[in-house]
């Protein structure tokens, strides 16, 4: 990545982070919080639906209606069936591809004042999605996967730099 598109990415992604945190700020609960979220959510439980049923975890349940849980509200919730070591970090940490996307979008603005203005509305709805959930990220790192990865990333060494 040059200068140019460093200078790039701050430019476009500086207003929706400041959208973003005042949303969670002045918004941290209630309908208008919820309202504000609910496309992010949208997002956000279809990509562990769509990951989950590409890498078989075999999706059971999805819901988008939020539940106060205690002093907390879950906005979404999906479920699998078949969870395991191979698919679960994939699963949990499939709400990164917005984040992904979003850098993309942002490298590829076509310069105009009406694009970076949908860009940034969009990405105050879509940042704070884009960041796995404490649920998440339990589903991503169970025991397993850690030693699952451990070993992924100890083969992919091996292969890389003893050819």
């Amino acid at each position: 990545m040059n200068d140019s598109q460093i200078h790039q990415l701050a430019l476009s992604l500086t207003p929706g982070i400041i959208i973003a945190w005042i949303a969670r700020r002045y918004f941290t609960s209630g309908w208008a919080y919820n309202l504000f979220l609910l496309p992010g959510t949208i997002v956000h439980e279809l990509l562990h639906f769509i990951v989950g049923l590409v890498t078989l975890g075999c999706p059971i349940n999805f819901t988008i209606i939020p539940k106060k849980d205690g002093d907390r509200y879950t906005l979404g919730s999906v479920g699998f069936s078949n969870l395991n070591w191979i698919n679960s970090p994939f699963i949990g940490l499939a709400p990164l591809l917005i984040l992904y996307a979003i850098f993309y979008w942002a490298l590829h603005l076509d310069g105009s004042v009406n694009s970076y203005i949908k860009f940034w509305l969009l990405t105050g709805f879509f940042i704070s999605s884009g960041i796995p959930s404490s649920q998440d990220l339990k589903i991503a790192t169970g025991p397993t996967t850690l030693i699952a990865t451990t070993i992924f990333i100890g083969i992919a060494y091996v292969v890389k730099f003893y050819r």
